[in-house]
């Protein structure tokens, strides 16, 4: 199961579920059988600017080859990408 983790400052207003809906379905147009994607959100009371900060963990499967996972931030088979 495809994990994104969002981490946001408060003053944003933001469609959480669409934001999350958006996530599930681009991975699931690159690999259809990855199933759902565990989404969480987190605001952040306090910080010095604006920012959204989106993570996707992947586990290294198989079928997921070298230029799906892209390695440039591969930690063993736990994958994170911040986009």
């Amino acid at each position: 199961m495809p994990q994104a983790d969002i981490r946001y400052s408060a003053d944003l207003i933001l469609d959480l579920p669409h934001l999350f809906d958006v996530v599930e379905t681009t991975i699931l147009v690159h690999d259809a059988g990855s199933g759902n994607t565990k989404c969480r959100a987190y605001p952040s009371a306090q910080s010095n600017h604006t920012h959204m900060h989106i993570t996707v963990a992947l586990l290294d499967k198989p079928h997921r080859d070298a230029a799906f996972m892209h390695p440039a931030a591969s930690c063993g088979w736990w994958y994170q990408k911040t986009l």
